[in-house]
């Protein structure tokens, strides 16, 4: 079940290397910790799943798995684009 399937992200963000970074995932790490690492929160690794086209978050990734990360300047635009959907719909 891909529990992401009503989020739709820009096909920019997908094709436009200045939007994102790439991260090699190492020692076991999930998607919360590789989160704190680069946004210094736990509480966005939803983005990175997103980004990474994830349909189970809770699967383990592998190591030396190379992930696309939003860059952290991105953050505050996406989260500002979330909450006036969010507002538009109540």
């Amino acid at each position: 079940m891909n529990i992401f399937r009503s989020y739709i992200i820009n096909d920019a963000v997908f094709t436009e290397t200045d939007f994102y970074n790439t991260y090699e995932v190492s020692n076991g790490e999930f998607w919360d910790n590789i989160s704190w690492n680069i946004y210094e929160t736990p509480y966005l690794w939803w983005v990175l799943a997103i980004l990474n086209n994830t349909v189970n978050p809770f699967e383990e990734l592998e190591d030396g798995q190379i992930l696309k990360v939003l860059r952290p300047d991105y953050i505050y635009t996406l989260v500002k684009d979330l909450e006036r959907i969010a507002e538009q719909k109540t």
